[in-house]
């Protein structure tokens, strides 16, 4: 942080620094709390058979330019609970900028993650 601060967005600054001041008593408690909801996450994709969450990477296109990436809110559940997901462009609106395909899967399934986007990745762009 203090070597790559300047590189942050000023969201992103906030967001650290208001982070910085959890104490070690609330951050364990904050830190069990978040690992027991992802295990019960864990066991429920196991229960339910699912592999794959499928859905918007966010509510809008891409923005236009490098400014931004557009509303976090579609993958927030998943960064904030430690599961792998990714997102690939997938269709265009027409003013050309393009919509994203987010997938993730249970916590510690990155590896399957990646393999089942490239066959979903080339699945979805052969038939465009």
């Amino acid at each position: 942080w203090e070597k790559y601060n300047s590189y942050y967005s000023t969201r992103s600054t906030v967001y650290f620094l208001q982070g910085s001041k959890v104490g070690p008593k609330l951050w364990k408690s904050l830190l069990s709390s978040l690992n027991a909801r992802r295990e019960r996450i864990a066991d429920q994709f196991a229960a339910s058979g699912i592999d794959l969450l499928i859905s918007p990477s966010t509510t809008e296109t891409a923005p236009k330019g490098l400014s931004g990436t557009g509303s976090p809110a579609m993958s927030l559940p998943f960064t904030h609970h430690g599961l792998p997901s990714l997102t690939f462009p997938c269709g265009q609106a027409t003013n050309g900028l393009p919509y994203g395909l987010q997938i993730a899967a249970a916590p510690g399934r990155d590896e399957y993650l990646i393999s089942a986007a490239k066959v979903l990745h080339r699945a979805i762009h052969a038939r465009a």
